[in-house]
């Protein structure tokens, strides 16, 4: 190998880095409910949307995504991963609304504290109609939590009943 193809080797090397950068993250602002998230006016092509949230005491999350568009077969989601370093969690897909739309659904989990990343990845396929997604995390209502407290209460009582 000649000097200059070394030396031209290991300028492009040094400027790899440049290349391949850390994804920006849109910061998401948790409330008492969860997290929404979106995106209006997705360009035709690939895309990954890069979302962070931090949660402060371990709660469990829900969550769900669709599509829509003006027009047909517009927007793919391709996966959804929620993850924070140690664990990952995967949106499924689930059947869609409508013709033209997605929908992925997050069977409820255990977040830890601490920051969590969701990133989605698809393709838009149409130039002139833009797609768009919006979804949500959110921690299940009071009412659904006692409601699953009576029910497991009452599991627990009829196995006493049978023992007894």
């Amino acid at each position: 190998m000649s000097i200059k193809t070394f030396v031209a080797a290991a300028a492009f090397a040094g400027f790899a880095p440049l290349v391949h950068a850390d994804p920006v993250y849109t910061p998401l602002s948790p409330t008492a409910a969860g997290v929404d998230f979106s995106v209006l006016g997705l360009a035709k092509g690939a895309f990954t949307q890069y979302y962070s949230f931090n949660v402060l005491t371990k709660q469990t999350y829900h969550g769900e995504l669709h599509t829509f568009s003006k027009v047909e077969d517009d927007v793919h989601i391709s996966s959804i991963v929620l993850s924070n370093g140690v664990q990952s969690f995967a949106f499924t897909p689930a059947a869609a609304l409508s013709t033209g739309t997605e929908f992925w659904k997050l069977a409820p989990v255990d977040l830890s504290a601490g920051e969590w990343h969701l990133t989605i990845s698809g393709v838009d396929t149409v130039k002139k109609a833009a797609g768009n997604f919006q979804g949500f995390l959110h921690v299940p209502e009071p009412g659904s939590l006692a409601l699953a407290g009576l029910a497991a209460a009452a599991l627990v009582g009829a196995r006493r009943r049978r023992q007894a």
